[in-house]
């Protein structure tokens, strides 16, 4: 989080100019987290209508009476279904031509709400991107050419050329992806955490035990992760580096037939970057599966509990 807050600080005046299509994107992203929330709501809500009245019901939830969070969830989804109620279709009511209308729009306006949301965030931040990613580039190109010739001397082209074509291409990422997902997945989270809660929120509270366990994975791969990808920039440059001088010094290497040694130590270089990138994929790879056979024995978990407590399920 602190090398985050260092990136977003040094390339905060390079945002200013784009300062507006930055918030967009932003507004954008929290409406496309608070989407997930809806769509969640919508088919819990649109499945509850379709149970036939005659059906048995389930043994109802046991919730402490005079809770005061489930009181408000109640009263907040009461007054949603009576605002909903002459739109939706339900079980064994005549249709009408607002349920007709409601029934056929509902999922449709709320999937292409949720994917307007998600074109228009990435396509804000990443236009924003772009542009100061190209100012950068210039900026450093600029600043690269006033250095004193002791500074090339010390410098290796690769190390100059990775600066300016690499790092940026980097930058560029964090920017058009990174901002987008900080800013949209926290608020799909908050928003399908407050959608279960409505619904059960004890349930809800319950699963909570296993968020430590899917966080440790994340944390442990992620630092394996960015270690592997430092490891990676650095062979890049060592690489492109020995690409540039071996081409503007050919005459030399012919002569003193010297181009074995070269291909060799590319070649090294080239295995090097093949085993971090693996590495970085595996870290990065590895955290789904981790999570999701965590989730699923939480999943086994939570019906077991519902059996013994006979409870409903939501």
């Amino acid at each position: 989080m602190h090398k985050l807050r260092q990136i977003f600080a040094f390339v905060a005046p390079y945002l200013k100019p784009y300062w507006g299509r930055i918030v967009a994107g932003v507004f954008f992203g929290i409406l496309f987290g608070a989407s997930n929330g809806l769509v969640l709501w919508a088919t819990k809500t649109m499945l509850d209508r379709l149970v036939p009245p005659g059906s048995p019901a389930a043994p109802a939830s046991a919730e402490a009476p005079g809770n005061w969070f489930s009181e408000t969830a109640d009263s907040i989804q009461s007054d949603l279904l009576a605002t909903l109620d002459p739109w939706l279709p339900r079980m064994g009511d005549e249709l009408t031509l607002l349920q007709i209308i409601g029934g056929l729009l509902v999922f449709p306006l709320l999937v292409g709400f949720r994917g307007a949301s998600k074109f228009l965030g990435a396509y804000c931040l990443a236009w924003a991107s772009e542009r100061v990613v190209n100012d950068l580039r210039v900026a450093v190109f600029n600043n690269l050419s006033r250095l004193s010739m002791p500074f090339f001397n010390r410098a290796t082209t690769g190390d100059l050329i990775t600066r300016i074509n690499g790092d940026a291409l980097l930058l560029q990422t964090c920017l058009a992806s990174g901002v987008s997902i900080l800013v949209s997945e926290p608020v799909a989270i908050v928003c399908i955490f407050t959608g279960l809660c409505l619904i059960d929120w004890q349930l809800t509270l319950s699963i909570l035990v296993l968020f430590p366990v899917c966080i440790i994975p994340i944390i442990y791969f992620g630092k394996k992760a960015r270690v592997a990808t430092g490891k990676r920039v650095a062979a890049n440059i060592d690489q492109s580096s020995l690409a540039v001088e071996m081409f503007s010094g050919m005459r030399v290497i012919k002569a003193f037939g010297l181009e074995d040694t070269r291909i060799d130590r590319f070649r090294e270089l080239s295995q090097q970057l093949i085993r971090q990138t693996m590495k970085t994929v595996r870290s990065r790879e590895i955290v789904g599966p981790l999570v999701e056979t965590v989730s699923m024995i939480g999943i086994g978990a939570l019906i077991l509990y519902v059996v013994h407590t006979a409870r409903s399920m939501p």
